[in-house]
C-alpha cells in the first residue's frame, strides 16, 4: 500500500516478503462491515447514490468518522477496487478497460485468495487537483491484501453504474436562474423535474430540502417559472425607465479610508536588514 489514507475497511500492516518489508492493508472486522452493509443498500434497496445520501442524512447513518455522507463519498467506496476478492472474472473486468495487466499477476493467479490492487490512476496537479488518467494508463495487479466484498457484487455495482450512462443532449429547457439563485441557507439552488401522470413537467428551485430533509433546509421548492417571469418583467421595467434600476441596486456604503502604505514597508525594511 503507497503512501496515503488507508480505505475504511482495513487497517496498515507491515508484512516482510523475502527479507524485504512491505505496507500492505489488513481487513478490519467493523469497518469491512460497515462498508458491505453499503453495497447492500446499493444492491438489495435498487437505490441510486443520490437516493442513498437522502436516506443516511434521514436515518442518521453517518461514516465511521461522523460525518454526513455526500455523494461523491458513496460513489467514491462502490468504486473502491480494493474492496474486491480478485477473481478471474474480475481481471476480465479490467482488461476489457483496456488497463495494463501486471505480468507478475497473470490471469491463473486470481483465484479468490487475494484483493485488487490498481496504481496510476491519478497525475499530479496543481494547487492538489489530481485528474484522473487514461484507463490504458492504470496499471493493475493483486495485491498482497485479501478483498471482502465478493466478486459477484463488486461487479454487479460497476455494471449499474455502466448503464447509468449521460446523455449530453439537452432535454430540457433550462430555467434562467439555474446556478445563480441562492438558498436562504446559503447554498445554490438547483433544478427538480416532475413529470405528471398527464405528461406535464413541473421544474423547481430547490437544494438541500429535497435532497437532506426539512432539518437541513426549511425552505421551500418553488416553481421555476413563476420566479422567472418575476425576474424578467423587473428586466423589462428597467428597460422601460432606466432609473428603476436604483430600487434594486445596493447604495454604496461610505467610502473607506485609504491606509498609509510607507509603516509597513518600514516594517518589510527592518526584517530584511
Amino acid at each position: 500500500w503507497p503512501i496515503g489514507t488507508v480505505p475504511t475497511g482495513f487497517v496498515r500492516q507491515h508484512i516482510t516478503v523475502d527479507g524485504k518489508r512491505h505496507s500492505t492493508l489488513a481487513i478490519d472486522p467493523e469497518g469491512s462491515a460497515y462498508i458491505k452493509s453499503i453495497y447492500d443498500t446499493f444492491l438489495d434497496e435498487e437505490m441510486t447514490v443520490q437516493g442513498m445520501e437522502t436516506h443516511f442524512r434521514r436515518n442518521g447513518i453517518k461514516t465511521l468518522n461522523g460525518c454526513f455522507f455526500s455523494q461523491a463519498s458513496i460513489y467514491r467506496i462502490l468504486t473502491t477496487p480494493y474492496y474486491c476478492v480478485a477473481t478471474e472474472a474480475v481481471y476480465d473486468y479490467w482488461e476489457a478497460l483496456g488497463c495494463q495487466m501486471d505480468p507478475g499477476s497473470p490471469r491463473e493467479k486470481w483465484d479468490g485468495t487475494q484483493g485488487v490492487m490498481v496504481y496510476g490512476r491519478r497525475k499530479k496537479g496543481e494547487g492538489g487537483t489530481h485528474p484522473q488518467k487514461d484507463k490504458s494508463e492504470w496499471i493493475v495487479c493483486l495485491g498482497l491484501h485479501k478483498g471482502f466484498i465478493p466478486a459477484d457484487r463488486w461487479l454487479a455495482v460497476q455494471e449499474r453504474f455502466k448503464q447509468n450512462t449521460f446523455d449530453k443532449t439537452m432535454k430540457y429547457e433550462i430555467p434562467l436562474l439555474k446556478g445563480v439563485l441562492r438558498c436562504k441557507c446559503g447554498g445554490r439552488m438547483s433544478v427538480a423535474r416532475k413529470k405528471k401522470k398527464s405528461g406535464v413537467l413541473s421544474q423547481y428551485y430547490c437544494l438541500k430540502r429535497q435532497r437532506q430533509g426539512v432539518e437541513v433546509c426549511d425552505m421551500k421548492a418553488i416553481t421555476c417559472s413563476v420566479l422567472d417571469d418575476k425576474v424578467l418583467d423587473t428586466f423589462r421595467e428597467i428597460e422601460m425607465d432606466p432609473s428603476v434600476i436604483q430600487r434594486y441596486a445596493k447604495k454604496a456604503g461610505p467610502e473607506k479610508k485609504r491606509l498609509d502604505p510607507q509603516p509597513t514597508r518600514q516594517k518589510i525594511s527592518a526584517c530584511e536588514a
